[in-house]
């Protein structure tokens, strides 16, 4: 995507496209296979299943672009991404970060409403949605959030 600077619905798209499933807007599996070695990202097998994996996160054994979208980004609104520039541009050490936050490493894993709160402090401008694939990538088996 970045480097022929598509969005991330056009990328979607271009999938799609490679295995004939522009009509039916889904993907399922061997079909994800067939699309990322037609667009050649060069991912192994068992690479390509496990990332089908985590992004059918309903689980249905397709993929689909709300699926999609809500995992694979533009760079400009990928939240990982805004978080490592603004710790790039204010060269911030993980004990700056932690301060910014309030948090001390010793603190209790965070639910929800505290992890956006400590992240809102680092950069207002995250959206509800950023912090939410965020947090479920970051949480634990008890749906917190460790420091």
């Amino acid at each position: 995507m970045f480097k022929n600077s598509l969005s991330s619905e056009t990328a979607f798209e271009l999938l799609l496209t490679k295995t004939g499933n522009l009509m039916q807007k889904k993907l399922s599996r061997a079909d994800f296979h067939i699309a990322l070695n037609e667009v050649d990202l060069k991912f192994s097998a068992p690479e390509i299943d496990s990332l089908f994996k985590t992004l059918d996160f309903n689980m249905d054994g397709f993929l689909d672009q709300d699926e999609w979208l809500a995992r694979i980004y533009c760079d400009s609104q990928n939240p990982l991404q805004m978080l490592r520039e603004v710790v790039s541009e204010n060269g911030l050490t993980s004990d700056d970060l932690l301060f910014r936050m309030h948090l001390r490493i010793w603190d209790s894993p965070l639910e929800f409403s505290r992890f956006c709160e400590c992240l809102r402090k680092l950069d207002p401008n995250l959206s509800e949605s950023q912090l939410r694939v965020l947090a479920k990538t970051l949480k634990n088996k008890d749906n917190k959030i460790p420091v």
